[in-house]
């Protein structure tokens, strides 16, 4: 979290659309600002990096070698980044968790779901 308490999110989302959505839904958060977005998962560890993120969000329509490497490096060098993965399914749920990821929401969860996953209040990945 920086000086003045807000919180730095980075988005990692292929379809354009996806990062602005999302992009939306976090700016309309209290303390927090988006402060990158990527592509893919290989520019996005440089960018948790070279942002000093607090919040990664990561949509799983990557693929899902890529997004689980991803989870694994990032929290093997930053532990305290919070990782939410947004899934289709819960097929996903466990590897995405044993991997790294603070919480596993679906695309479709409540805002205020998704809210309180984001800034921290729910502890546990669920579906």
């Amino acid at each position: 979290m920086s000086k003045d308490g807000i919180r730095r999110a980075a988005i990692v989302s292929m379809p354009r659309i996806m990062q602005e959505s999302l992009r939306a839904m976090l700016e309309a958060m209290p303390g927090v600002e988006v402060v990158a977005l990527a592509g893919g998962c290989l520019s996005a560890v440089r960018m948790v990096r070279e942002k000093r993120t607090d919040i990664v969000v990561i949509d799983s329509n990557l693929p899902e070698d890529e997004v689980l490497a991803f989870l694994k490096d990032v929290k093997g060098v930053h532990p305290k980044i919070r990782l939410v993965v947004l899934t289709h399914t819960t097929r996903q749920l466990r590897r995405i968790l044993e991997n790294g990821a603070d919480a596993v929401l679906s695309r479709w969860s409540p805002a205020e779901e998704f809210t309180n996953t984001i800034l921290g209040s729910v502890l546990q990945g669920h579906q």
